[in-house]
């Protein structure tokens, strides 16, 4: 009686304390600015769908993101509905983790209030909120596997596996080492069992695998063609960052927060090896193909990729709790411990400043920019734009304002243009236009350049025609790396036309 008392109380607990997070997430969610990844993703998902696989050549990223926001975004809903979509990802994942994980109600509230899942996934609508309840899932599903409770329902979470692994390849490459590894432990566990299963039980099995391997083409074949052409794939240069990067990146930066970091993470390689050599190989595997890739050929860049080292973390405790058989009749004893390291490791990404800042300031420098022009230029009044993403995605913010491309004088459309316009073509296009609206004494023309990038130039500044600028810098931004400085320029017309 009194066992079920204290789980009551615990109960109300856990469910309040998600209660206070919902509304908090979701007040983070509606009251963002999106940014220009944000922003330039919710354009290509209105593409058409054979537009949108095209698309990821030049993205490095794959095509479910995107064919999640198409209905939305080809049914006309806001921008806003960005946030809304990652707080319902983001809120579904944290409820099935305080249900179903094998963790004190303790160490799950502190966890679900960590920048990851209060700030980073609720307010940053990008692919990588998908992660959290693919991952919990799997691990919960996992589980079942390695109990054999029932010889039909293995051989169902097997086919529920290799869903989850084909929509986890085909997030982000970063996690392709985790989906992999996973895989390849289910694999070999059914080469082992294969003599002992009945007909139906490889047919699943094979069913499985060809789901998995079917999802991983996909993956593959997306991700192929934008070693050539995408701007995120890097080989060789400032962009490879060691591990203590994601670390940082995590927003753990004071020297005693990274040494005590490390320390937990070390204790937690070593409890997994005492329990689960399995869930260990998942770990160290899915970490280390991350870091490597990250070294090597993509830059971790955003806060959303860096955090994912604990979501392999979280699944090696999820199913080493599950495998740990000394302490069978004591569920207790068997949390108590990966309970008390999450604990420690979610006390370093605690940091509610994140939110509030949100909340304050102007997060997004492009929609800094879009006010600039609604102030400055008439909706009726033609904006011609240099057409690559950057200036783009403004389009989003004005939507009864013309934009014409540079390049050519057609609409501009947001598509991934690399190419600057030439100097000589646009300046004559410019000239052409003059020409053609005699009446017109003045045009304006929308530029970028990223602050940071030293070699970036502003096109019209190569231009011989006069003209005037207006520098807006988004101080208030907080992503330095994506620091971009927007032009909005009034050209004259020249004294010979």
């Amino acid at each position: 009686m009194k066992k079920k008392i204290l789980n009551s109380y615990k109960e109300i607990i856990l469910y309040g304390a998600f209660l206070l997070w919902l509304i908090i997430t979701f007040v983070t969610a509606i009251t963002h600015e999106s940014w220009i990844d944000e922003i330039y993703a919710w354009q290509i998902s209105k593409f058409s769908i054979p537009d949108i696989f095209y698309e990821m050549r030049y993205e490095g990223h794959f095509a479910l993101w995107y064919l999640i926001l198409a209905p939305f975004s080809h049914l006309g809903f806001p921008l806003k509905t960005l946030g809304i979509i990652s707080w319902v990802f983001n809120s579904t994942a944290v409820f099935y983790f305080i249900k179903r994980a094998p963790f004190e109600y303790w160490a799950k509230i502190i966890l679900i209030f960590t920048v990851p899942f209060l700030y980073t996934n609720p307010a940053i609508s990008r692919c990588y909120v998908l992660m959290p309840l693919l991952i919990f899932i799997l691990a919960d599903v996992f589980t079942q596997i390695q109990k054999k409770k029932d010889v039909y329902k293995k051989c169902d979470a097997y086919i529920i596996c290799a869903v989850l692994l084909a929509l986890l390849a085909n997030t982000h490459v970063y996690i392709e080492g985790f989906t992999g590894i996973v895989g390849l432990i289910l694999f070999c566990r059914t080469v082992r069992e294969w003599k002992e299963l009945s007909k139906k039980q490889k047919r699943n099995r094979i069913i499985a695998f060809i789901i998995a391997i079917g999802g991983a083409l996909i993956a593959l074949l997306q991700i192929l063609p934008s070693l050539g052409n995408s701007s995120v794939f890097v080989s060789g240069n400032n962009y490879g960052k060691g591990p203590l990067y994601f670390i940082t990146g995590s927003g753990i930066t004071s020297k005693y927060a990274i040494a005590f970091t490390l320390i937990v993470l070390i204790a937690i390689i070593i409890y997994l090896i005492k329990k689960s050599i399995t869930a260990t190989v998942i770990v160290i595997a899915s970490n280390a193909f991350m870091i490597a890739v990250c070294m090597l050929v993509y830059g971790v860049g955003v806060p959303n990729r860096m955090i994912m080292w604990l979501y392999f973390v979280l699944f090696g405790l999820w199913i080493a709790v599950q495998n740990d058989k000394k302490v069978e009749n004591n569920e207790y004893f068997k949390r108590i411990i990966p309970s008390v390291l999450i604990l420690l490791i979610s006390l370093v990404l605690i940091n509610p400043y994140k939110n509030i800042s949100d909340f304050k300031g102007i997060y997004s420098g492009e929609s800094r920019f879009a006010y600039y022009v609604e102030d400055t230029v008439s909706s009726d009044t033609p904006i011609y734009s240099n057409p690559n993403s950057w200036c783009c995605v403004i389009m989003e913010f004005l939507p009864d304002y013309k934009f014409y491309n540079l390049k050519d004088g057609k609409k501009l459309v947001p598509r991934a243009d690399r190419e600057p316009p030439k100097k000589e073509k646009a300046e004559k296009y410019i000239l052409d236009i003059f020409d053609k609206n005699p009446n017109a004494d003045t045009i304006y023309i929308m530029d970028c350049k990223n602050k940071n990038d030293n070699n970036s130039e502003n096109i019209i500044e190569q231009f011989n025609l006069p003209f005037e600028y207006t520098t807006i810098y988004p101080k208030e931004a907080e992503h330095k790396d994506y620091f971009l400085q927007y032009y909005l320029l009034k050209v004259k017309r020249p004294e010979n036309i």
